[in-house]
Protein backbone atom coordinates (compact mmCIF):
# COMPACT_ATOMS: atom_id res chain seq x y z
CA UNK A 1 0.00 0.00 0.00
CA UNK A 2 2.78 2.69 0.82
CA UNK A 3 3.48 2.46 -3.21
CA UNK A 4 0.15 2.44 -4.30
CA UNK A 5 -1.06 5.58 -6.36
CA UNK A 6 -3.49 7.70 -3.78
CA UNK A 7 -3.90 5.13 -0.99
CA UNK A 8 -5.53 7.27 1.59
CA UNK A 9 -8.22 8.13 -1.42
CA UNK A 10 -8.47 4.12 -2.25
CA UNK A 11 -8.69 3.36 1.62
CA UNK A 12 -11.27 5.68 2.52
CA UNK A 13 -13.32 4.91 -1.10
CA UNK A 14 -13.26 0.86 -0.89
CA UNK A 15 -13.34 -2.12 1.43
CA UNK A 16 -9.74 -3.83 0.71
CA UNK A 17 -10.14 -7.88 0.28
CA UNK A 18 -7.18 -9.60 0.97
CA UNK A 19 -5.88 -13.00 -0.31
CA UNK A 20 -3.02 -14.53 1.75
CA UNK A 21 -0.77 -15.81 -0.22
CA UNK A 22 2.33 -18.56 0.32
CA UNK A 23 1.59 -19.80 4.42
CA UNK A 24 0.49 -16.25 4.78
CA UNK A 25 2.65 -15.54 7.79
CA UNK A 26 2.48 -12.43 9.70
CA UNK A 27 -0.57 -11.53 7.36
CA UNK A 28 -2.84 -10.03 10.44
CA UNK A 29 0.03 -8.49 11.87
CA UNK A 30 0.52 -6.48 8.65
CA UNK A 31 -3.44 -6.31 8.55
CA UNK A 32 -3.72 -4.24 11.62
CA UNK A 33 -0.53 -2.24 10.49
CA UNK A 34 -1.72 -0.70 7.59
CA UNK A 35 -5.46 -0.19 9.27
CA UNK A 36 -3.57 2.28 12.03
CA UNK A 37 -1.18 3.60 8.94
CA UNK A 38 -4.08 3.94 6.02
CA UNK A 39 -7.67 4.21 8.32
CA UNK A 40 -8.67 1.01 5.82
CA UNK A 41 -11.26 -0.95 6.17
CA UNK A 42 -9.13 -4.59 5.02
CA UNK A 43 -11.17 -7.82 5.19
CA UNK A 44 -8.96 -11.16 4.82
CA UNK A 45 -10.97 -13.58 2.44
CA UNK A 46 -11.31 -16.94 3.33
CA UNK A 47 -11.09 -19.20 0.10
CA UNK A 48 -9.32 -22.25 -1.46
CA UNK A 49 -5.72 -21.49 -1.92
CA UNK A 50 -4.63 -20.28 -5.59
CA UNK A 51 -1.35 -19.01 -6.47
CA UNK A 52 -1.48 -15.97 -8.52
CA UNK A 53 -0.09 -12.60 -8.44
CA UNK A 54 -0.64 -9.29 -10.06
CA UNK A 55 2.97 -9.12 -10.96
CA UNK A 56 2.46 -12.61 -12.69
CA UNK A 57 -0.43 -11.71 -14.33
CA UNK A 58 1.26 -8.42 -15.96
CA UNK A 59 4.37 -10.65 -16.33
CA UNK A 60 2.68 -13.28 -18.49
CA UNK A 61 0.65 -10.28 -21.05
CA UNK A 62 4.14 -8.55 -21.31
CA UNK A 63 5.60 -11.75 -22.38
CA UNK A 64 2.38 -12.42 -24.42
CA UNK A 65 1.11 -15.40 -22.69
CA UNK A 66 -2.15 -16.37 -22.02
CA UNK A 67 -3.89 -15.09 -18.74
CA UNK A 68 -7.31 -16.91 -19.06
CA UNK A 69 -8.67 -19.05 -16.15
CA UNK A 70 -6.34 -16.37 -13.57
CA UNK A 71 -9.17 -13.40 -14.33
CA UNK A 72 -12.42 -13.29 -15.33
CA UNK A 73 -12.94 -13.08 -19.05
CA UNK A 74 -14.22 -9.17 -18.44
CA UNK A 75 -11.25 -8.38 -16.67
CA UNK A 76 -9.00 -9.81 -19.78
CA UNK A 77 -10.96 -8.19 -22.16
CA UNK A 78 -10.39 -4.68 -20.37
CA UNK A 79 -6.95 -5.18 -20.54
CA UNK A 80 -6.86 -6.36 -24.18
CA UNK A 81 -9.09 -3.22 -25.23
CA UNK A 82 -7.34 -0.77 -23.23
CA UNK A 83 -4.00 -2.33 -23.75
CA UNK A 84 -2.76 -2.53 -20.41
CA UNK A 85 0.94 -3.90 -19.34
CA UNK A 86 2.76 -3.82 -22.52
Amino acid sequence: MPKWYCPLEVCKSCILLVYPRGDGGGLEKLIEKRKSEFGADIRKITAPRIDVSSTLIRKRIRDGENISGMVCDEVRAYIEEMGLYK
